[in-house]
């Protein structure tokens, strides 16, 4: 688990009501340390904290047991605070008589050093399939074995593009076999214009959920691309977001004015912050209908607009919203795309969907 300074995930107000509520000394770090007076009420106080924070979208909680704390009370204070929340929420009580999880996280996919000396090293990074190209490159760059790969003094760099094709066709494997339980290659080598698995081992089992609703993460919703026209008859392609789209994301964002920038976000903001940018572009595709309309002109690829629907934890009801580009506003692209996503929700069962428009808006 990474640390990182809280000001970095956090807006200042939610700081502060942690610092109204914890020790003058906490580190101020995430994880958030309530030290040896983490109380089953101060819990309760820092996890309501968290969940009323717009900028939290996933919490781990954790416990361990201590001379002075009851864990089995502190999970009694949270029971009713966690439930039905619209993010992912996880539990995990170390050294306590259970370990609990929202839900399966069903495959995942291990890459590192392999050969030998695999298990001694433990160079490992972990990723959920589905894969695509970013998530692939990311998967690499997470271990140290990948700087060998790039190439070392006199070695020869290994061949990047065909690993990461061989990564994403193993992700497509195990997106489309809900029966492989485990599937092992140990070594893989990759070498000129070839791969070559010298050892591999597949386990299969019958599966009662099939593919791809195995998977934590859904695959992309390529049912959703299309391309249509606008009431004033732009012509514009939409689809559901992607990782690849922060770029665009970040020129949208530039294209605002300081007042479309309020009225989306309800707060004064000069940039997106990288936190905030993944977390609007790495979407899990069951709980968050994302479709950005794009602009197409010799093959380059330009963002007008994003549209949005968050469902809550019943997936019964979510909440929507808008932008587009100050250029763009007026032309009927925030219709365009707020309809799709409303078809979109009548089609997956949703029963409302509702969202907050500031008056001025």
């Amino acid at each position: 688990m990474s640390v990182e300074n809280l000001d970095k995930i956090f807006q200042p107000k939610s700081i502060q009501k942690l610092d109204e509520i914890l020790p003058p000394y906490w580190s101020k770090r995430n994880p958030i340390d309530m030290l040896g007076e983490a109380t089953p009420a101060l819990y309760r106080k820092v996890v309501a904290i968290c969940l009323n924070a717009k900028e939290v979208n996933g919490l781990l909680i954790m416990s361990a047991p201590q001379a002075l704390t009851d864990t089995a009370e502190i999970a009694a204070a949270l029971v009713d605070l966690i439930r039905e929340r619209p993010i992912p929420i996880i539990t995990s009580w170390v050294g306590g008589t259970d370990m609990q999880k929202d839900r399966d996280f069903g495959p995942v996919i291990l890459f590192g050093m392999g050969g030998v000396y695999a298990e001694v090293l433990q160079d490992r990074a972990i990723a959920f399939p589905p894969l695509n190209r970013l998530l692939a490159n990311r998967l690499r760059e997470e271990t140290k074995v990948y700087r060998l790969l790039k190439g070392y003094r006199n070695t020869t760099p290994a061949n990047l593009q065909l690993l990461e094709e061989t990564l994403i066709r193993l992700s497509q494997l195990v997106t489309d076999f809900s029966e492989i339980a485990e599937l092992d290659i140990n070594p893989l080598i990759v070498g000129g214009d070839a791969v070559c698995a010298i050892d591999a081992r597949v386990l299969l089992e019958p599966s009662q959920t099939p593919a791809p609703l195995h998977l934590v993460i859904s695959p992309y919703p390529d049912q959703y691309k299309e391309h249509t026209q606008t009431s004033t008859g732009i012509d514009i392609f939409v689809r559901p977001i992607r990782p690849e789209d922060a770029p665009l994301l970040v020129e949208l964002f530039e294209s605002l004015s300081p007042q479309s920038v309020y009225r989306r976000f309800f707060t004064p903001m000069k940039r997106l912050p990288p936190s905030m940018l993944a977390r609007f572009t790495q979407i899990d595709y069951d709980r968050h209908i994302a479709l950005v309309a794009l602009s197409v002109l010799n093959s380059q690829e330009s963002m007008l607009g994003v549209a949005r629907v968050i469902l809550e934890r019943n997936q019964k009801e979510g909440e929507f919203s808008i932008v587009v580009g100050d250029p763009w506003q007026g032309k009927g692209i925030g219709a365009a795309l707020l309809h799709r996503c409303i078809s979109i929700a009548k089609e997956r069962g949703i029963d409302k969907v509702m969202g907050t428009v500031l008056k001025p808006n």
